[in-house]
């Protein structure tokens, strides 16, 4: 006599157990850097004297830290309190905010900011800055001057650590 048993193994009318799955979540270091949410627009840059200036904030994700990313089209006056230091190529001001550090970029030929808040323990920080740099202002000269958008690239590719 012969039993038929299904693909899963489990002889038929018998119930296959349920399992519940944690779900994965992948290590920093170990993929791209996804931007999990935005570009959202918002007034009042943060880490910055009060003020009404209007810009737009991305969440970058990788693996389970969060990299957030503020653009305004604006020049931005940053205080004099900020220190001046290089990640790679990229001219960075810094001050710490709490448990981040915050990074200004300006770009002084095009008139705009951009605002990195990451993890102090984050060991990435300067490569996600210079990659988000390289690809944001690609899309920015391939957008064009009248088109709409903030061109915030969806994936920042980084090497495995």
């Amino acid at each position: 006599m012969f039993t038929l048993v299904s693909a899963s193994g489990f002889a038929r009318g018998e119930q296959e157990p349920e399992i519940e799955a944690e779900p994965m979540q992948a290590l920093p270091g170990t993929g791209p850097v996804l931007l999990d949410s935005g570009p959202h627009e918002k007034i009042g840059l943060l880490a910055l004297p009060p003020n009404a200036l209007s810009y737009y904030q991305g969440d970058y994700i990788d693996g389970t830290v969060l990299l957030r990313v503020r653009y305004t089209d604006k020049t931005v006056a940053i205080p004099e309190d900020w220190i001046t230091i290089r990640c790679a190529a990229e001219p960075l001001r810094l001050v710490a905010d709490g448990d981040a550090l915050v990074y200004a970029y300006q770009s002084n030929s095009e008139g705009w900011t951009v605002f990195f808040e990451i993890p102090a323990d984050y060991e990435r920080g300067c490569l996600f800055m210079e990659k988000f740099l390289q690809r944001f202002r690609f899309f920015r000269s391939a957008k064009g001057p009248d088109a709409s958008g903030v061109p915030f690239p969806a994936v920042v590719e980084l090497p495995p650590n």
